[in-house]
């Protein structure tokens, strides 16, 4: 008897659980990037505040390559593969983070999880602005996300802007690390990663960053040579 089935039966409907990621294929650049020696799994983009995921420790840029042990190279491989389980039940994820695979395990969410009900309430399945949304820039090899949280107000108080999670291409931006607030690009005020998002597409051939770094200390840092 197959889950949907079995799960009508007990529970009078099919019981889905999450992760709360979204998965992106695994390409021969972003494999290069990453330091892959072949292609395989399937790439971090996103992760939900709150989820299931975030709870265990992935992060955006990581690569999920094995769950309990069966390999995984799609996201409809990854979403078939947790489909099968219950909401609430374990599952042991094998990831690639900086040239290295560990494991964890992580504990999956039901449809009535409040966080769950939270990304499916909004259009797009984005969650709400209380919970941080960190996203993967591949064309930047940036990770960003909102800036939320007391941690954050202690290290920029009432400064605004996104946060720069991770640093993928450390040695192309040795002029810019990782947990600094980005207040504006090309001078234009940026509040959200989805506002960042827009100004950096927008953005043309030239790209100023002006930051706040680790001491709170402001500059203003040139992306245009990085660029694609």
């Amino acid at each position: 008897m197959n889950r949907v089935a079995s799960d009508t039966i007990e529970f009078g409907e099919f019981r889905r659980c999450y992760m709360g990621v979204v998965p992106k294929n695994v390409h021969a650049r972003l494999a290069q990037v990453l330091g892959m020696a072949e292609i395989k799994g399937v790439f971090i983009e996103q992760i939900y505040g709150g989820s299931a995921a975030e709870t265990a420790g992935l992060q955006p840029g990581d690569v999920i390559v094995a769950v309990n042990g069966q390999p995984v190279n799609e996201p409809n491989e990854l979403q078939s593969t947790i489909i099968l389980q219950r909401p609430d039940s374990k599952v042991e994820v094998a990831y690639w983070r900086e040239g290295r695979v560990d494991t964890l395990q992580l504990t999956l969410l039901g449809r009535d999880h409040p966080k769950v009900a939270s990304w499916l309430a909004e259009m797009g399945y984005y969650p709400r602005r209380e919970v941080s949304t960190a996203r993967y820039l591949d064309q930047w090899g940036l990770v960003l996300r909102d800036k939320w949280g007391e941690e954050d107000e202690r290290q920029f108080g009432d400064f605004e802007g996104v946060i720069i999670q991770r640093v993928m291409r450390p040695e192309e931006m040795e002029h810019l690390q990782a947990n600094v607030l980005v207040e504006r690009i090309n001078g234009k005020a940026v509040n959200s990663v989805q506002q960042a998002i827009r100004e950096l597409n927008g953005a043309g051939g030239s790209v100023r960053l002006s930051i706040r770094d680790k001491w709170n200390v402001p500059r203003v840092v040139d992306m245009s040579e990085l660029k694609e």
